[in-house]
Protein backbone atom coordinates (compact mmCIF):
# COMPACT_ATOMS: atom_id res chain seq x y z
CA UNK A 1 0.00 0.00 0.00
CA UNK A 2 1.38 3.36 -1.00
CA UNK A 3 4.08 1.98 -3.27
CA UNK A 4 2.18 0.33 -6.13
CA UNK A 5 -1.34 1.53 -5.42
CA UNK A 6 -3.11 4.42 -3.71
CA UNK A 7 -5.39 2.52 -1.30
CA UNK A 8 -6.73 5.33 0.89
CA UNK A 9 -10.35 5.23 -0.21
CA UNK A 10 -10.85 1.53 0.46
CA UNK A 11 -8.96 1.49 3.75
CA UNK A 12 -10.74 4.54 5.14
CA UNK A 13 -14.15 3.28 4.01
CA UNK A 14 -13.51 -0.04 5.77
CA UNK A 15 -12.42 1.76 8.95
CA UNK A 16 -15.54 3.96 8.83
CA UNK A 17 -17.59 0.77 8.47
CA UNK A 18 -16.00 -0.66 11.62
CA UNK A 19 -16.10 2.39 13.89
CA UNK A 20 -19.82 2.31 14.87
CA UNK A 21 -19.60 -1.42 15.62
CA UNK A 22 -16.70 -0.65 17.96
CA UNK A 23 -18.55 2.22 19.60
CA UNK A 24 -15.90 4.68 18.43
CA UNK A 25 -16.84 8.17 17.28
CA UNK A 26 -15.76 9.06 13.76
CA UNK A 27 -12.78 11.46 13.86
CA UNK A 28 -13.54 14.98 12.68
CA UNK A 29 -10.42 14.93 10.50
CA UNK A 30 -10.75 11.91 8.23
CA UNK A 31 -7.42 12.68 6.54
CA UNK A 32 -5.70 12.01 9.87
CA UNK A 33 -6.75 8.38 9.55
CA UNK A 34 -4.34 7.99 6.65
CA UNK A 35 -1.78 7.36 9.38
CA UNK A 36 -3.27 3.86 9.43
CA UNK A 37 -1.77 3.20 5.98
CA UNK A 38 1.68 1.68 6.11
CA UNK A 39 2.24 0.29 9.62
CA UNK A 40 1.14 -3.24 10.54
CA UNK A 41 -2.60 -2.66 10.65
CA UNK A 42 -3.51 -3.91 14.13
CA UNK A 43 -0.59 -1.99 15.62
CA UNK A 44 -1.80 1.14 13.81
CA UNK A 45 -5.31 0.68 15.16
CA UNK A 46 -3.99 0.37 18.70
CA UNK A 47 -1.99 3.56 18.36
CA UNK A 48 -4.58 5.67 16.57
CA UNK A 49 -7.70 4.66 18.53
CA UNK A 50 -6.04 3.73 21.87
CA UNK A 51 -7.20 0.12 21.61
CA UNK A 52 -5.98 -2.96 23.41
CA UNK A 53 -4.50 -5.75 21.22
CA UNK A 54 -7.72 -7.74 21.65
CA UNK A 55 -9.87 -4.76 20.64
CA UNK A 56 -7.64 -4.14 17.61
CA UNK A 57 -8.03 -7.76 16.51
CA UNK A 58 -11.81 -7.49 16.85
CA UNK A 59 -11.87 -4.23 14.90
CA UNK A 60 -9.73 -5.82 12.19
CA UNK A 61 -12.27 -8.62 11.82
CA UNK A 62 -15.07 -6.09 11.35
CA UNK A 63 -12.93 -4.00 9.00
CA UNK A 64 -12.35 -7.05 6.82
CA UNK A 65 -16.09 -7.60 6.37
CA UNK A 66 -16.06 -4.49 4.20
CA UNK A 67 -12.49 -4.46 2.96
CA UNK A 68 -12.43 -8.03 1.61
CA UNK A 69 -15.50 -7.38 -0.53
CA UNK A 70 -15.30 -3.70 -1.50
CA UNK A 71 -12.36 -1.82 -0.04
CA UNK A 72 -9.67 -3.97 -1.58
CA UNK A 73 -10.59 -2.68 -5.01
CA UNK A 74 -11.29 0.93 -4.01
CA UNK A 75 -7.77 1.86 -5.03
CA UNK A 76 -5.82 2.78 -8.12
CA UNK A 77 -2.36 2.12 -9.50
CA UNK A 78 -0.06 5.12 -9.31
CA UNK A 79 0.92 6.68 -12.63
CA UNK A 80 4.22 5.24 -13.82
CA UNK A 81 4.08 1.99 -11.84
CA UNK A 82 3.44 -0.39 -14.76
CA UNK A 83 6.26 1.27 -16.71
CA UNK A 84 8.57 0.97 -13.68
CA UNK A 85 7.83 -2.73 -13.21
CA UNK A 86 8.14 -3.50 -16.92
CA UNK A 87 11.40 -1.55 -17.18
CA UNK A 88 12.95 -3.46 -14.28
CA UNK A 89 11.66 -6.79 -15.57
CA UNK A 90 13.02 -6.07 -19.06
CA UNK A 91 16.46 -5.57 -17.48
CA UNK A 92 16.30 -9.01 -15.90
CA UNK A 93 15.52 -7.84 -12.38
CA UNK A 94 13.35 -10.24 -10.37
CA UNK A 95 10.56 -8.55 -8.47
CA UNK A 96 8.96 -9.83 -5.26
CA UNK A 97 6.45 -8.35 -2.85
CA UNK A 98 7.18 -7.73 0.84
CA UNK A 99 3.92 -6.45 2.23
CA UNK A 100 2.08 -6.49 5.54
CA UNK A 101 -1.17 -6.99 3.64
CA UNK A 102 -2.49 -10.57 3.95
CA UNK A 103 -1.45 -12.83 1.08
CA UNK A 104 -5.11 -13.68 0.51
CA UNK A 105 -5.66 -10.06 -0.51
CA UNK A 106 -2.43 -9.70 -2.48
CA UNK A 107 -3.36 -12.69 -4.62
CA UNK A 108 -6.64 -10.96 -5.55
CA UNK A 109 -5.37 -7.41 -5.80
CA UNK A 110 -2.43 -7.85 -8.18
CA UNK A 111 -4.39 -9.67 -10.92
CA UNK A 112 -7.22 -7.14 -10.59
CA UNK A 113 -4.81 -4.33 -11.45
CA UNK A 114 -2.90 -6.39 -14.09
CA UNK A 115 0.28 -6.39 -11.98
CA UNK A 116 0.65 -10.08 -11.09
CA UNK A 117 2.81 -11.01 -14.08
CA UNK A 118 5.61 -8.71 -12.90
CA UNK A 119 6.20 -10.53 -9.61
CA UNK A 120 8.01 -13.80 -9.05
CA UNK A 121 7.31 -14.45 -5.36
CA UNK A 122 4.65 -12.91 -3.14
CA UNK A 123 5.82 -12.41 0.44
CA UNK A 124 3.08 -11.11 2.69
CA UNK A 125 1.32 -11.60 5.99
CA UNK A 126 -1.73 -13.85 6.25
CA UNK A 127 -5.20 -13.41 7.75
CA UNK A 128 -4.04 -15.07 10.96
CA UNK A 129 -1.27 -12.49 11.41
CA UNK A 130 1.51 -15.08 11.26
CA UNK A 131 3.88 -12.52 9.74
CA UNK A 132 2.40 -9.31 11.11
CA UNK A 133 5.62 -7.26 11.12
CA UNK A 134 7.63 -6.20 8.08
CA UNK A 135 10.85 -7.91 9.32
CA UNK A 136 8.90 -11.18 9.55
CA UNK A 137 7.69 -10.73 5.97
CA UNK A 138 11.23 -10.10 4.75
CA UNK A 139 12.49 -13.13 6.67
CA UNK A 140 9.78 -15.21 5.01
CA UNK A 141 10.90 -13.90 1.61
CA UNK A 142 14.53 -14.78 2.31
CA UNK A 143 13.54 -18.29 3.33
CA UNK A 144 11.73 -18.85 0.04
CA UNK A 145 14.07 -16.99 -2.34
CA UNK A 146 17.54 -18.10 -1.22
CA UNK A 147 19.34 -16.20 -4.00
CA UNK A 148 18.56 -12.90 -2.30
CA UNK A 149 21.55 -11.22 -0.68
CA UNK A 150 22.06 -7.71 0.71
CA UNK A 151 24.35 -7.02 -2.25
CA UNK A 152 21.88 -7.93 -4.99
CA UNK A 153 18.65 -6.71 -3.41
CA UNK A 154 16.87 -3.39 -2.95
CA UNK A 155 13.76 -2.83 -0.86
CA UNK A 156 11.34 -0.32 -2.38
CA UNK A 157 8.86 1.16 0.08
CA UNK A 158 7.05 4.31 1.12
CA UNK A 159 7.18 4.20 4.94
CA UNK A 160 9.80 4.05 7.68
CA UNK A 161 8.70 0.51 8.49
CA UNK A 162 10.06 -0.62 5.12
CA UNK A 163 13.40 1.09 5.67
CA UNK A 164 13.87 -0.11 9.23
CA UNK A 165 12.89 -3.69 8.38
CA UNK A 166 15.24 -3.85 5.41
CA UNK A 167 18.07 -2.46 7.53
CA UNK A 168 17.74 -5.44 9.91
CA UNK A 169 18.86 -7.64 7.00
CA UNK A 170 21.45 -5.26 5.57
CA UNK A 171 19.29 -4.47 2.55
CA UNK A 172 19.36 -1.02 0.95
CA UNK A 173 16.11 0.88 0.53
CA UNK A 174 14.71 3.16 -2.13
CA UNK A 175 12.15 5.34 -0.38
CA UNK A 176 9.11 6.25 -2.47
CA UNK A 177 8.19 9.85 -1.83
CA UNK A 178 4.94 9.45 -3.75
CA UNK A 179 3.50 7.25 -0.97
CA UNK A 180 2.19 8.01 2.50
CA UNK A 181 5.29 8.90 4.50
CA UNK A 182 5.09 12.24 6.34
CA UNK A 183 7.58 14.81 5.10
CA UNK A 184 11.11 13.90 6.10
CA UNK A 185 10.27 10.45 7.49
CA UNK A 186 12.20 8.44 4.91
CA UNK A 187 15.27 10.66 5.25
CA UNK A 188 15.16 10.51 9.05
CA UNK A 189 15.26 6.72 9.14
CA UNK A 190 18.12 6.55 6.66
CA UNK A 191 16.70 5.40 3.34
CA UNK A 192 19.70 4.97 1.06
CA UNK A 193 17.88 6.68 -1.82
CA UNK A 194 14.72 8.76 -2.20
CA UNK A 195 12.71 8.61 -5.44
CA UNK A 196 10.14 11.30 -6.15
CA UNK A 197 8.50 9.39 -9.01
CA UNK A 198 8.42 5.78 -10.28
CA UNK A 199 10.60 6.83 -13.22
CA UNK A 200 13.21 8.15 -10.79
CA UNK A 201 13.01 4.91 -8.82
CA UNK A 202 13.75 2.96 -12.00
CA UNK A 203 16.81 5.10 -12.75
CA UNK A 204 18.13 4.65 -9.21
CA UNK A 205 17.64 0.88 -9.17
CA UNK A 206 19.20 0.36 -12.59
CA UNK A 207 22.24 2.44 -11.54
CA UNK A 208 23.07 0.20 -8.57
Amino acid sequence: DGTLTEPSEGILNAVLYALPRMGIETPANLDAMKALIGPPFQFALQQFFSLTPEQARHMTDIYREYYSVHGLFEAYVYDGIPALLKGLQDHGILLHTATSKPIEYVERLLPHFDLRSYFTFLAADDLAGTRHSKPEVIRYLLEHVPDITPENTVMVGDRKYDVLAAREFGIRTVGCAWGHAPAGELEEVGAAFIARTPAEAERIILSL
